[in-house]
């Protein structure tokens, strides 16, 4: 399934394609291309979906010229929006051996209302839910030709068609749309900075020698992007190997005290049980 875009970030999927960006569909927004290999993310929170936030992963160690390429990206992000939106500026969130995350907030408060008609491909139309984009591929190039994106609406089905045309998987907390996905999990923890999490698995009552914490700890470190979350989930699922490692797993799963970690804790409780069922 292509991924579903709020109509909110419609004007600005539309700006980046008028100045000839690489744009790729994600899950709740879209990413630009960068041709330094810096990626940005935009998308809306699945927890809060009126909050829009930015996101740059990256591996530049030296601090002093990783600020320099962050506040670069976010000058050229404020400068190509400057007419509908308000990029604040970015802060590093997560500090790991061989990875750095920034997150900035967007004020979209003078985009177009979303029932405003917008023209895709030609054609006018109504846009009232929400619609999906695809890999487009033209550079950002000042002398880039404008970019055609393939979106599909996705708003009014024809009768008796409306599960089919209309998900809305997408805009459920991860409770409610069953059983977690990574992308959940590192959604819930990508503004979680060390300290917090430090509190959270004492609030757990997790010993700081506790194996689980460990495994745990390190999880958080590996929930930059999903693929390496579940990669790592793999690992790490080999690591608990003890009757107390388990109920411990269990006994912090059924507490569902700490709402940032649920998934995370979900996911490998389930991939425990697998590698159970397996043996």
């Amino acid at each position: 399934m292509k991924p579903k875009i709020d109509p909110k970030l419609r004007s600005l999927i539309e700006t980046f394609k008028a100045q000839g960006f690489i744009l790729k569909g994600i899950k709740n927004g879209f990413r630009i291309k960068l041709e330094n290999g810096h990626d940005v993310d935009v998308y809306t929170l699945k927890s809060n979906p009126s909050h829009i936030r930015a996101r740059i992963k990256t591996k530049i160690s030296d601090e002093a010229a990783r600020s320099e390429k962050i506040e670069k990206i976010y000058r050229m992000l404020s400068e190509r929006t400057r007419d509908i939106a308000e990029v604040h500026r970015f802060k590093l969130t997560k500090n790991m051996a061989d990875a750095f995350v920034y997150y900035a907030h967007v004020d979209l408060s003078q985009t177009p209302a979303y029932q405003e008609t917008i023209v895709i491909g030609g054609r006018a139309e109504e846009v009232s839910e929400s619609y999906e984009v695809t890999e487009v591929s033209v550079e950002a190039d000042a002398e880039a030709e404008p970019m055609e994106v393939e979106a599909s609406l996705a708003g009014e089905a024809p009768v008796g068609q409306a599960d089919e045309q209309i998900d809305l998987t997408d805009f459920l907390e991860s409770g409610e749309a069953g059983t977690p996905e990574p992308e959940d999990a590192v959604r819930k923890l990508e503004a979680v900075d060390a300290k917090t999490l430090r509190q959270a698995l004492d609030n757990l009552s997790l010993p700081r020698s506790s194996n689980v914490r460990l495994v745990v700890t390190r999880l958080y470190r590996s929930a930059i992007d999903p693929e390496e979350l579940e990669e790592s989930i793999g690992i790490e699922t080999e690591k608990i190997n003890t009757d107390n490692d388990i109920a411990e797993l269990k006994m912090i799963r059924e507490m569902q005290a700490v709402d940032f970690l649920d998934p995370l804790i979900e996911l490998l409780w389930q991939a425990v049980n697998r590698k159970a069922d397996a043996e």
